[in-house]
């Protein structure tokens, strides 16, 4: 569609972790398994789902710092998948990610000035180190910061001030789309806010579009416009915020939602769901619905044949045989 500023088609992401030449044997870890979902330009779609699901290899696909095992990958009408490493680098300017966790992001041994400097060093060598060094003071205003912190190193930064450097350097060569893989489950929760109220204001000083990756709900309501529910690998729930969260169709999404943690003890508060179970390995995904050894309404349909994402309301899917 022209409005789509991404498209993910039948991605998947498999990762060789034990192979016998003898036997023909091999084992892999499906980390992302044949998902398929757009962005459109401007809105913030979430990605949420437990550890392990596959949110943070999906982020890492989409910025190419992993090659898919197969599948497609649009951005803005261009094919990234096999491009080579010389054609990606010039693209690579209009996307970005900001990790996790900013102390392992930020190389210790440049001060911020050098970190957030050096993209434009790399993508823009013509330009003079005085319009250079206006750039980044600009950049560090518009995160927060001042020039105060020019010439600190990140040890000597807290964590939400780390965070800001980060997101300054994803911001300073002006990209299109932002990648935040879980930007501020590494911070104290007064931190978060300012952080979330930050990246929501840069969305729209500087017309972004992101993939926000987490597992916390309540950021995620907050911030996206669309959410995807990821389950070992694969997209189990797709639809506007709004519909997913006040209508959850599948019984993960449902339990998902029930955990979450309600402050007003005078609002009227469903009955908690509980999975039961453990998460299956992504060595050895069950057959059928890789959901259905937790899942409260099993049938037998459910271990002979995968579900796959059916629209139930408009714009709104899932993959369940309940429906």
């Amino acid at each position: 569609m022209p409005d789509n500023l991404v498209e993910i088609k039948n991605l998947k992401k498999y990762f060789l972790v034990n192979k016998s030449w003898i036997s023909r044997r091999f084992e892999y870890i499906k980390a992302v398994d044949n998902i398929s979902f757009s962005i459109k330009k401007g809105e913030t779609f979430g990605l949420v789902g437990e550890t392990g699901s596959g949110k943070t290899t999906t982020g890492q696909l989409i910025s190419r710092l992993l090659i898919p095992t197969s599948g497609k990958i649009l951005f803005d009408n261009i094919d990234l998948t096999n491009l080579s490493e010389r054609k990606l680098k010039p693209l690579r300017k209009n996307f970005q990610m900001i990790f996790q966790n900013p102390i392992s992001a930020l190389d210790p041994r440049m001060t911020v000035k050098q970190i957030i400097i050096e993209p434009l060093n790399v993508f823009f060598p013509e330009i003079s180190l005085e319009e250079k060094e206006n750039v980044v003071l600009n950049i560090l205003k518009d995160v927060g910061l001042n020039e105060y912190f020019l010439n600190k190193y990140p040890y000597e930064l807290s964590g939400g001030q780390n965070q800001r450097v980060a997101i300054a350097r994803g911001l300073i060569l002006k990209p299109k789309f932002l990648i935040l893989d879980e930007p501020t489950s590494a911070l104290d929760v007064s931190i978060q806010a300012q952080i979330i109220n930050l990246i929501k204001k840069i969305k729209k000083e500087y017309e972004l579009t992101y993939l926000f990756i987490s597992h916390d709900l309540s950021i995620i309501n907050y911030l996206a416009d669309r959410v995807g529910v990821m389950y070992l690998g694969k997209i189990i729930e797709l639809g506007p915020t709004y519909n997913v969260f006040t209508n959850p169709l599948h019984p993960y999404t449902q339990a998902l939602l029930s955990s979450v943690p309600k402050l007003d003890i005078t609002e009227k508060r469903e009955k908690e769901i509980i999975l039961e179970g453990e998460i299956p390995s992504p060595r050895n995904i069950p057959s059928g619905c890789r959901f259905r050894n937790r899942c409260p309404y099993q049938m037998n349909i459910c271990s002979l044949n995968e579900p796959f994402l059916k629209e139930i309301e408009k714009d709104h899917f899932v993959a369940c045989h309940l429906y």
